[in-house]
């Protein structure tokens, strides 16, 4: 199709013309005046016709206001300062810096959502590196700015040079004001606005339309009134100092837009994550892929795990690409760029394309970087204890709850406790059916105790449990609550194990919180079911047990005893809250850390709270093939429980019972 010198004198003409049925909103979205060169002269004929005409310049100037698509891929263009790469087969736009704006697929996608929610909720864009975000953003505000009076935006950075440098093209203001200058005069004018760059604004003079920068802080915008806010690079906004910008705009305006790549240094931590991976909060999330851009996709491939070893093999998913370098010997292809060498594939867990080995080739590229800034895995940034890609797969397997509700005290009988069902929210989640009496399937149980204060409030730690079938390995049922003190959690766990038939109670008991639940559980309740960890004193030929699971490298054995159970399908795992908790768990120089514990300013590790019903779970995960140790009958005593007496009856009890003797007493 070629486009002659226009002739046309309206702008229904020109849409015919052109080959646009009519005038729907979003129509650049479907018409074929997105190739370069087409795309080109039909620009050369709009703006001509905007010069011609000035009815035809109102009418051209509707349809953009009307259609921000038709506005961007006819009128804003965008600054390349990069060569074309060698991963790039295609050269649209020759040595030419200045590019005319042509949105692409995934593109038009994310304008279309963000235009439909855009200063009416919250816009979460988690993206990988290099896709064109930020200018989407500037030219949507731009088209925001220019086509809609009064329309007060927000450009909020991780510093205020960022957002507002004259001198750095890569500035937000910067690419705010080269989209403006180089619009029709008929659309905007430079008489039509004016910058401010001390008081870092942008003023419409014709529509009182404004655009402020802002550097990220703790009272951002306070006080103040903005149709939207772009939150530019969220991940990166200084430890704290994101919570507190997000606390501060909550009343500034209803439509944040986070947009952000993973930052590999916060990993899973700080407020860009948690608003990502939150859906009971209201908003919308868009998520932008490298692998969602036609050109970088080029070539796609990906290594698939070879059942029971851990090779990969490789498979070609854009073989359109690879069938015109194929060998024909069904395992080589030839290099598109380099004669006479075959292509070396990298077969791994990853995604790979021609652009994505590029950049993994280049110096300074690390499997982390690469995998924060492009896969936009936020727990491969870090070393993540349990395995990211058979995480995902679990949690992508994991079953909808049969049914929600609370555990209550029992109305009759205060030292009962029952389950009661409810349709909306609720502590407690069941994967199981219950009987007629209310009780679930009768088998063998293991259950996961952490224990917490039970102080209540927004960051403080919840006391749970999970259970675990032990003879299917599925999870059935799991209790969260920060409401509890040690010792009514462990009243409500003692009913909970003999509900379930008398379950194998593993519980985690570092510190006084812990003994606190021991105390209760066995000595007050006497459930005697529960986990025993048997050490040998050598020194003294004598063993010794403690009750409970000492969890005395923060999780590591736990979680990898879990992603072992896991991956050899003795398990299968239903909660998304611990399942999530799991994979924010990570190495940080050499040490353990649960990421929710990074989000502070002052590192009083706010987030704790936070990896309860991980550690409960990998404490059930450990309960379904530890066979419980059977306990001696206790000497019958007057003596005081755990008293040096006592102690010392029950010691004597043991030597007799396994012949050991002492040192100290031959004859015993």
């Amino acid at each position: 199709m070629s486009i002659p010198e226009p002739t046309v004198r309206s702008v229904t003409e020109t849409l015919k013309f052109l080959g646009v049925p009519d005038r729907d909103v979003a129509m650049y979205s479907s018409v074929s005046l997105k190739q370069p060169i087409l795309n080109m002269k039909a620009r050369k004929l709009w703006a001509k016709l905007g010069y011609e005409s000035q009815e035809a310049a109102r009418e051209i100037w509707m349809l953009c206001s009307r259609d921000p698509l038709f506005f961007i891929n006819t009128f804003a263009w965008l600054l390349e300062t990069r060569e074309k790469q060698e991963w790039n087969l295609n050269n649209r736009y020759g040595t030419s810096k200045v590019l005319p704006f042509i949105t692409r697929e995934y593109q038009d996608m994310l304008i279309l959502k963000c235009v439909k929610t855009l200063g009416r909720q919250d816009i979460v864009v988690p993206k990988s590196r290099e896709t064109g975000i930020s200018w989407i953003i500037c030219t949507l505000a731009a088209w925001d700015w220019i086509f809609h009076e009064e329309t007060h935006i927000g450009f909020v950075s991780k510093d205020l040079l960022s957002a507002n440098n004259p001198s750095d093209p890569d500035a937000l203001f910067s690419k705010f004001e080269f989209i403006l200058k180089r619009l029709p005069f008929w659309i905007l004018s430079p008489s039509d606005y004016e910058r401010n760059i001390t008081k870092n604004t942008f003023k419409n003079l014709k529509n009182a339309a404004s655009i402020t920068a802002y550097p990220a802080n703790g009272d951002l915008a306070r006080g103040g009134r903005k149709s939207w806010m772009l939150m530019d690079e969220f991940h990166f906004f200084d430890q704290g100092v994101d919570y507190s910008a997000m606390d501060s705009t909550v009343h500034v305006t209803p439509c944040r837009v986070f947009v952000s790549t993973a930052n590999r240094d916060r990993g899973m931590a700080g407020a860009f994550y948690d608003v990502m991976t939150d859906d009971s909060r209201n908003g919308i999330r868009v998520v932008v892929d490298w692998k969602d851009d036609e050109d970088k996709r080029r070539g796609l491939y990906h290594g698939e795990l070879i059942q029971g070893s851990d090779t990969y093999r490789l498979i070609i998913d854009d073989m359109d690409f690879w069938i015109n370098h194929s060998n024909f010997d069904g395992k080589t292809y030839r290099h598109p760029t380099k004669p006479g060498e075959n292509y070396p594939f990298i077969v791994d867990e990853r995604a790979r394309s021609l652009y994505y080995d590029h950049v993994w080739m280049r110096p300074g590229s690390t499997p982390q970087s690469i995998s924060a800034e492009l896969d936009r895995n936020f727990g491969g940034a870090t070393a993540q204890i349990f395995n990211p890609t058979l995480l995902a797969a679990t949690i992508e397997l994991a079953k909808v709850a049969t049914a929600r509700g609370d555990i209550v005290r029992h109305p009759n009988k205060p030292e009962e406790w029952q389950f009661e069902k409810l349709s909306v929210g609720g502590l407690t989640y069941l994967w199981c059916k219950l009987d007629d009496l209310g009780r679930p399937p009768q088998s063998e149980y293991s259950i996961g105790a952490d224990v917490a204060a039970g102080t209540g409030g927004e960051w403080s730690s919840y006391s749970a449990l999970e259970v675990i079938d032990k003879k299917t390995g599925e999870q059935v049922f799991e209790w969260r609550s920060n409401r509890l003190d040690p010792i009514q959690f462990a009243e409500l766990a003692v009913w909970v194990c003999k509900w379930f038939y008398n379950a194998y109670l593993v519980p985690e008991v570092n510190g006084p919180l812990g003994q606190l639940f021991i105390n209760k559980a066995v000595k007050d309740l006497k459930y005697g079911n529960v986990y025993h960890e048997t050490k040998q004193k050598v020194a003294y030929h004598q063993t010794t047990e403690r009750i409970g699971y000492l969890n005395s490298d923060r999780g590591i054995s736990l979680l990898k005893n879990m992603e072992s159970a896991v991956r050899r399908k003795r398990v299968f795992l239903n909660s998304l809250v611990a399942l999530k908790e799991c994979g924010r768990y990570f190495l940080k120089n050499g040490k353990l850390v649960h990421s929710a514990a990074e989000v502070t300013e002052d590192g009083a590790g706010m987030g704790l709270a936070h990896g309860d019903a991980a550690i409960a779970l990998g404490c059930a995960v450990l309960g379904v093939d530890n066979a419980p140790i059977k306990r001696e009958v206790e000497v019958k005593s007057e003596a005081p429980y755990q008293s040096f007496l006592w102690r010392r009856q029950q010691f004597e009890q043991t030597q007799k019972k396994t012949g050991q003797k002492s040192y100290w007493r031959p004859e015993i």
